[in-house]
C-alpha cells in the first residue's frame, strides 16, 4: 500500500467548497490523515486508488463536464 501525505487544511477547504462541503465524514477523516492513497497496482493498467483532495475535485468536474445533464450531483467518485 501507498498512502499519500495529509491534505493540508487549505487543500481540504477547497475540496469541501467545490462539493458544497457535502463530503461525507469518513472521507474528509481519510483526506486528513493520507490525502490519497493506492492499495495495489497491476502494470500500470489496473488497481486500486483512493483520489487525493485535488483528484477528487479533478476527477468528478471532469466527469460532470463529460457526462452533462446525465450526472447525477449526488454522486461523488473517490477512487
Amino acid at each position: 500500500m501507498y498512502y499519500s501525505e495529509k491534505a493540508h487544511e487549505q487543500e481540504l477547504i477547497a475540496c469541501g467548497s467545490y462539493f458544497d462541503f457535502k463530503l461525507p465524514i469518513d472521507l474528509v477523516a481519510f483526506l486528513r490523515k493520507y490525502n490519497g492513497a493506492t492499495f495495489y497496482e497491476f502494470e500500470d493498467t489496473g488497481g486500486y486508488r483512493f483520489l487525493s483532495c485535488q483528484e477528487l475535485v479533478d476527477e468528478n468536474r471532469f466527469q460532470q463536464e463529460n457526462f452533462g445533464d446525465d450526472w447525477d450531483e449526488h454522486m461523488l467518485l473517490f477512487c
